[in-house]
């Protein structure tokens, strides 16, 4: 029947997913429920892409279902619309950091940098362990050549995780900059003791 021809079309390339996604819209309650299982093991941006448009359309005040689609608009490069996604995951459940962190991280890349402050700051306030959003907090304040803002972002991340080798070398570079240059030659050479093929500890 209709359920095993389904079964057996994601062996047939871009024509067989075009036929699953197709299969969202079919009348059958188990047609559809197949479908969605399907997608879900599928790795292809359109795959992804249709299922969540699919679940919004079924399920809209879905947090997890914005945030998963913001992701994915992250990923190909749809910065505002994977803002415009975080911030209805917000919307729905405003308690959830990873959806402020994420949208703080495409607001980074946009260069947005004040707006990316403002959500790693809420992070924080949130929660003052998650390591990431001081590490990309420093890199904001170092963009703004806010050096010491920075360095003490970078510190307060590596409290949290000392291997990271950006964060030492980023810590050098702001050093530095401050005229500290005893003080950026030690942070350069904990980069290279965490990498030594870390190519630009060397400079």
């Amino acid at each position: 029947g209709r359920v095993s021809a389904l079964g057996d079309a994601v062996n047939y390339g871009d024509a067989g997913l075009d036929l699953v996604i197709k299969a969202l819209q079919d009348e059958s309650k188990q047609v559809k429920d197949l479908a969605v299982e399907l997608l879900r093991k599928r790795e292809q941006v359109k795959a992804k892409s249709a299922l969540l448009a699919y679940l919004l359309e079924t399920q809209p005040h879905d947090a997890k279902t914005y945030n998963e689609r913001g992701l994915i608009r992250q990923d190909i490069g749809d910065l505002k619309g994977a803002i415009a996604d975080f911030s209805e995951a917000m919307q729905i459940f405003i308690y959830n950091i990873d959806f402020v962190y994420n949208r703080g991280f495409c607001r980074q890349q946009l260069g947005d940098i004040q707006g990316a402050i403002k959500d790693y700051d809420r992070v924080i306030f949130k929660n003052n362990q998650y390591a990431d959003a001081y590490l990309n907090k420093g890199i904001c304040y170092q963009d703004l050549r806010k050096y010491q803002k920075a360095k003490d972002n970078y510190l307060k991340f590596i409290y949290f995780k000392d291997d990271s080798v950006i964060a030492y070398y980023n810590l050098g570079l702001c050093s530095y900059n401050l005229k500290q240059i005893d003080l950026a030659f030690n942070y350069y050479c904990e980069a290279i003791e965490v990498d030594p093929k870390y190519p630009h500890s060397y400079m």
